[in-house]
């Protein structure tokens, strides 16, 4: 049994047993009090954060990103499960990749501000539950860690009001004004870094508090896991300087045994091979040398060096910040003083680690060093707020004013502090509304092209897959990347109301062959790069530049529309033109596309990336009679006839077809062992398999009915990106 008496406070966080433990340093009166004084600066927040996010609409989930969060959303809400551990693919985008990382049904904030409008987000609502969350858990955090009251308040404050739209623009990088869910995924952390702290503090509670943990971190991985990476630094920080501050030996094993026990609780249950397999099988993970890196600066390496003209706010925050935690190395407790260091350290690393950045570029893809600050700025709030109540403890003329100070106030919590913030707010924003022009409309304009499309290929649940559409723009440019291709978009969204190029499709349920993902793979990479791009176009993470309509390609991945801002000499048939404000787009129709009905006979097999993509740029390679396999095929093949695919909710695809002996398939649908497949004929044989380096295929025999679905989570499912991880480097990518 563990002894769970010798995790006693007294013994664990100060040098000197004669002092106080924490849990003693306020009288039960004086704790009640501190709690009034929190609610009643919550319902102040709850209001003024209404009044402040309704001015703000426009900066709420503004420009690309933004509306790219509120359209998956709707998708989320309109197409996925309200409740699904783990995640499917998404047909509107490439040919069926994983989804982007981001489970908005599980995310509070988007959830239920979606379930009051049938799915459409109000952003006003989501920022408010957000404030909500963030200004509750630094609170809760800060007077865990026994900051003063004032201090956790002030710091709870600060975050809402610099780091959301609160005046018009955030104060601080616009981040939260892109995609305020990653507040819910900091709240979190500081949730569990709060319970790791409790966990050598108090001993009754020990288990419940481990317990926590596991369920929050189980919570994180499913809903957002993509900032999973963001975070592990801060909470290995904070974990060495919990164990630094225990003193017995005996106590330190316990402790990492019982966190060792959590991780292996997750590894046990799958969610460390679903987050490395997802993290691992990407396109930034195999051609990092490929991309373009533009972030290699100081900009992206801190805050500290965010100095606007107009606003110095950021620069000052560090400073305030980094101050406050300064003072607090001089603290009598050994764990504030220990965090403090340790906070200093960490805030030298991430400037050490831009520095050198920026003397290494292209040799790092992954997250700017600026994303990892992030993740400390409530920190950045609460030595922020410990330096105020520092400065307001050691001057006289406020002590002339009152006996024991303004920061010992309680009537500083109550009134004060919350009064001083609703002035300001309310004379900043008197007579004023906060007007952004951003060059994302949401919802997009409909537009010729656009009715077309969904009239033509657009998708409802039970339907059948009739194509997707692909937009190749800049074709004027001489080189171009994903910047550039941005900056037309913007251009064409300001002067007819939709870019026609990402949510300007997927918002009217047009699938579309762009993919905006960190987690795209190498296979759709390579294909992509290499017969849909030009050579001299220079790649970046997350997204492909594509200028070069191969209509045979394109055929292949059931792109049966084009959209290019340029008339371009193809075999196509010109459908539609758009010629409004000096803004040019065109619609092309391709004919006899590939929607799940190819079924070539001639198999090649290559077991190499290299040979398969230049056999497939051979002339003579024709995708609807020649297929190329990466496993032997020892069966004679005949052509499919009546075959057919069914979009159904929730990443299931139905596929049936029929065959007078055996038939492939070969689908408009990327591969990956994610697959989990559902054979309605028992007794017919059917096979899934990867063709053409990217594509999903089916082999079967005389009939098939059968259901597939991409899902990658926690469980039976959770190596499986691991084992494309795997084909792929068997293959040579």
């Amino acid at each position: 049994m563990l002894d769970y008496t010798m995790f006693n406070p007294n013994l664990i966080l100060f040098n000197n047993d004669s002092e106080l433990p924490l849990s003693t340093n306020y009288s039960i009166v004086r704790e009640d009090k501190k709690k009034y004084a929190f609610f009643f600066n919550l319902i102040v927040l709850i209001a003024l954060s209404y009044y402040a996010f309704s001015k703000s609409k426009s900066f709420l989930l503004f420009s690309l990103d933004g509306t790219y969060m509120m359209d998956l959303v709707r998708q989320n809400f309109q197409w996925g499960k309200s409740l699904s551990l783990g995640f499917t693919n998404n047909i509107f985008q490439s040919i069926g990749n994983v989804h982007f990382p981001l489970n908005s049904n599980l995310t509070p904030g988007y959830y239920f501000s979606a379930l009051l409008n049938e799915g459409i987000l109000n952003p006003v609502t989501s920022y408010l539950i957000f404030s909500i969350e963030i200004f509750t858990t630094i609170y809760i955090f800060s007077t865990t860690l026994n900051f003063k009251n004032l201090c956790a308040l002030s710091a709870s404050w600060l975050f809402v009001i610099l780091a959301y739209p609160y005046l018009g623009a955030p104060q601080l990088y616009c981040y939260f004004g892109l995609v305020p869910h990653i507040s819910t995924g900091i709240a979190e952390t500081f949730i569990i870094m709060t319970l790791l702290f409790k966990m050598i503090e108090e001993s009754k509670l020990y288990f419940w508090y481990a317990l926590g943990i596991l369920v929050l971190a189980i919570h994180m991985l499913i809903s957002s896991p993509g900032l999973i990476i963001l975070i592990v630094p801060l909470l290995i920080m904070f974990v060495l300087t919990c164990v630094i501050s225990i003193k017995s030996k005996k106590q330190i094993i316990i402790y990492i045994s019982t966190l060792g026990a959590i991780v292996g609780i997750l590894a046990c249950l799958g969610f460390i091979h679903y987050f490395v397999g997802l993290v691992t099988y990407t396109a930034v993970n195999f051609y990092p040398h490929d991309m373009l890196n533009l972030r290699t600066d100081w900009y992206n390496t801190s805050i500290l060096f965010h100095r606007a003209s107009a606003n110095i706010i950021s620069p000052i925050l560090v400073i305030a910040g980094v101050s406050g935690a300064v003072i607090d190395c001089f603290n009598k407790n050994i764990f504030r003083k220990n965090m403090s260091i340790m906070f200093l350290i960490y805030v030298s690393l991430i400037l050490s680690i831009g520095f050198c950045l920026m003397h290494t570029k292209g040799t790092w893809q992954g997250p700017v060093p600026l994303y990892f600050e992030i993740a400390i700025w409530p920190l950045y709030m609460i030595y922020t707020g410990n330096l105020l109540v520092n400065i307001l403890e050691n001057s006289y003329v406020i002590k002339g004013f009152t006996k024991a100070g303004l920061a010992n106030n309680f009537f500083s919590e109550w009134f004060i502090l919350p009064a001083i913030i609703t002035t300001l707010i309310l004379l900043l924003s008197f007579n004023k509304t906060y007007i952004y022009s951003n060059p994302y409309k949401y919802p997009p304009s409909e537009t010729s092209i656009t009715n077309i499309l969904r009239n033509e290929i657009g998708l409802s649940p039970n339907s059948i897959f009739r194509g997707r559409v692909a937009k190749f723009n800049g074709l004027k440019l001489t080189k171009a990347n994903w910047i550039d291709q941005f900056v037309l978009n913007i251009e064409q969204m300001s002067k007819i109301g939709n870019d026609l190029f990402l949510i300007g499709f997927t918002y009217f349920n047009i699938p579309c062959l762009f993919e905006y993902n960190p987690f795209i793979t190498p296979a759709f990479y390579s294909v992509t790069k290499t017969f849909l791009s030009d050579g001299r176009d220079q790649q970046m993470r997350n997204v492909m530049v594509t200028r070069n309509p191969n209509d045979k390609i394109l055929k292949l991945l059931g792109v049966k529309f084009i959209v290019t801002d340029f008339i371009i000499n193809i075999d196509a048939k010109l459908r539609d033109t758009i010629n409004e404000n000096n803004s040019q787009a065109f619609l092309y129709e391709l004919d006899n596309v590939n929607i799940g009905q190819y079924s070539p006979t001639q198999v090649l097999f290559i077991h190499n990336a290299k040979h398969t993509l230049n056999k497939m740029a051979h002339e003579n390679f024709d995708p609807e009679k020649s297929v190329i396999t990466h496993e032997p095929i020892d069966k004679k093949l005949v052509p499919a006839t009546q075959s057919q695919m069914l979009i159904k909710k929730d990443g299931y695809i139905k596929i049936s077809s029929q065959s007078t002996s055996t038939s492939m398939l070969v689908l408009p649908i990327e591969f990956s062992n994610c697959f989990v497949i559902t054979n309605k004929k028992n007794n017919n044989f059917a096979k899934v398999l990867r063709v053409n380096l990217l594509q999903a295929a089916i082999l079967f025999e005389d009939s098939l009915d059968l259901e597939i679905r991409y899902f990658i989570g926690p469980g039976h499912s959770a190596s499986c990106r691991l084992s494309d991880l795997s084909q792929a480097r068997s293959l040579e990518f």
